[in-house]
């Protein structure tokens, strides 16, 4: 993925998006934390994509890695807590752009 040069940023976002949920859905925890990573510091340096974008895909990637840690029983006792948690964070996500929103309320029926 650091290698391509996409010539169109949506490109690369929906490259980005695609890559963190088949790692989260392969249950590859540890290369799906450095994605997120990764594309948190791509959201900060691109600058032309608008603010309201960028704050629905740091929603997405929070989200994302408090049900990595969740799925990977890092909570411990307070799953129950989390999991209500992630559900509250998703309904109050401010877009739903490449249906990432749907993607996090299927995938935390599951865990």
């Amino acid at each position: 993925m650091s290698r391509t040069n996409f010539p169109n940023f949506i490109l690369k976002l929906q490259v980005k998006i695609l890559e963190l949920q088949i790692l989260y859905e392969m249950e590859y925890f540890e290369k799906a934390v450095s994605a997120i990573d990764n594309f948190r510091h791509y959201i900060k340096r691109e600058k032309t994509i608008k603010d309201d974008f960028k704050q629905m895909f740091i929603e997405f990637l929070n989200i994302t890695g408090s049900m990595l840690k969740l799925k990977s029983g890092s909570f411990g006792k307070e799953k129950n807590y989390y999991k209500d948690k992630i559900r509250v964070d998703i309904s109050k996500m401010t877009g739903n752009q490449f249906g990432i929103k749907l993607w996090l309320m299927e995938n935390n029926k599951s865990l």
